[in-house]
C-alpha cells in the first residue's frame, strides 16, 4: 500500500513552491536546507512524481506538480483553520451559547450582565431559544441551560440557583387587603402551566389549604402572569428572584409574604461534554455567585 505523506511533508513541500527557494522555506520552517531537501524528496518518493525541478539556478513546478500544490493549500488552510477554532473555543473569549428561561433571563439575569461584562469583557455570551426539558443527550451549539424545573436533567451537570422562593403577589390596590393567607382565595389565582400544584402547594406550606386552588386562568410565562397581576386579573405565585424590578417600579405589590418554599426552581445545566470550556467555567463561576449573594 503506498504511503501516505506526512504534515511535515507537505508543509515543506508548500513552503519551497511558496518561496521558490529552499533556503528561504528553510528558514521559515526553523529546518536545515538539506533536511527541507530530504522532506520534499520522500513527498515525491510518496506519491510517485517530481514535485521540485531545479533548472538553470531556478526552481520549477511541473503541471501536475501545481495542481498538487492547489490541494495540499487548500487541504491545509482547513487544518489551519479547525486548529484555529479549536484554540479560540478553549479559550475564555470563545463565544459561550446559553439558553434561558425567558423570564428568568429578562427579570433577574440580564439586568445583571454588566457585572460579567465588565469582569469578564473577552465572554461573548450569545442566547439561544430556550427549550423545556432539553435534550442533553445531542446539545449541539448549546453550552449553558438555565432550566426551570425540580433538578432532573439527565445527561448535565445541574446546579440550583434560586427560584424556589415563592411569594404572592397582586395588583397595588389590593396591597395591605388580605388578613390571613386564607383570603387570598376569594381571587383569580394565576395558574403557570408548568407548575400547575404550585397554588395548592403554597396555602399547604402556610397553613391554610383551600379547595380547587388550581381554578385559574393559566399562563405559559411567569412575565405573562407579571403582565396580568399588573392588569388585575388575578393574583400571581411568582418566585421572588423574578419581582426585584416591578416590585421596586411600584407595577406589582406582595399580597402576604409569609416563606414558602416551591419545588421547582431554575438551575443552571452544562452539557458534561461543555463542562472544561473556559468560557463556560467563568459564567457557571459568575452565576454561581450571583445567585448565592441573593439567596444569602
Amino acid at each position: 500500500m503506498p504511503r501516505q505523506p506526512t504534515m511535515s511533508e507537505l508543509r515543506a513541500f508548500e513552503s519551497v513552491a511558496r518561496h521558490g527557494s529552499f533556503t528561504r522555506a528553510a528558514a521559515e520552517l526553523n529546518l536545515t536546507q538539506s533536511a527541507v531537501s530530504r522532506q520534499v524528496a520522500a513527498l515525491e518518493n510518496a506519491v510517485g512524481a517530481r514535485l521540485v525541478l531545479r533548472r538553470s539556478g531556478r526552481l520549477e513546478l511541473p503541471d501536475e506538480a501545481r495542481d498538487y500544490l492547489n490541494g495540499v493549500r487548500n487541504a491545509l488552510s482547513r487544518l489551519d483553520h479547525a486548529t484555529a477554532l479549536l484554540r479560540k473555543r478553549q479559550r475564555a473569549g470563545a463565544p459561550v451559547n446559553v439558553s434561558s428561561a425567558p423570564t428568568f433571563a429578562t427579570q433577574w439575569l440580564l439586568p445583571r450582565l454588566d457585572r460579567f461584562r465588565q469582569a469578564h469583557p473577552d465572554v461573548v455570551l450569545n442566547f439561544l431559544p430556550y427549550t423545556p426539558q432539553f435534550d442533553f443527550s445531542s446539545p449541539g451549539e448549546l453550552d449553558v441551560a438555565i432550566q426551570f424545573g425540580e433538578g432532573r436533567f439527565p445527561h448535565a451537570d445541574a446546579h440550583y440557583l434560586l427560584g424556589r422562593d415563592v411569594v404572592p403577589i397582586c395588583h397595588p390596590g389590593l396591597a395591605g387587603t388580605f388578613t390571613t393567607p386564607g383570603d387570598l382565595a376569594g381571587q383569580p389565582l394565576l395558574q403557570h402551566v408548568e407548575v400547575p400544584r404550585a397554588w395548592r402547594d403554597w396555602f399547604a406550606a402556610v397553613g391554610a389549604p383551600v379547595d380547587a386552588p388550581e381554578a385559574g386562568p393559566r399562563y405559559c410565562q411567569y412575565a405573562m402572569i407579571l403582565r396580568a397581576v399588573g392588569a388585575r386579573l388575578g393574583l400571581g405565585l411568582l418566585p421572588r428572584c423574578l419581582i426585584e424590578e416591578p416590585l421596586a417600579r411600584g407595577e406589582i405589590a406582595i399580597a402576604f409574604d409569609v416563606p414558602a418554599r416551591a419545588r421547582h426552581g431554575h438551575w443552571l445545566c452544562v452539557p458534561r461534554d461543555k463542562e472544561r470550556q473556559a468560557g463556560v467555567e467563568r459564567f457557571r463561576g459568575w452565576l454561581a455567585r450571583e445567585a448565592h449573594a441573593v439567596a444569602g
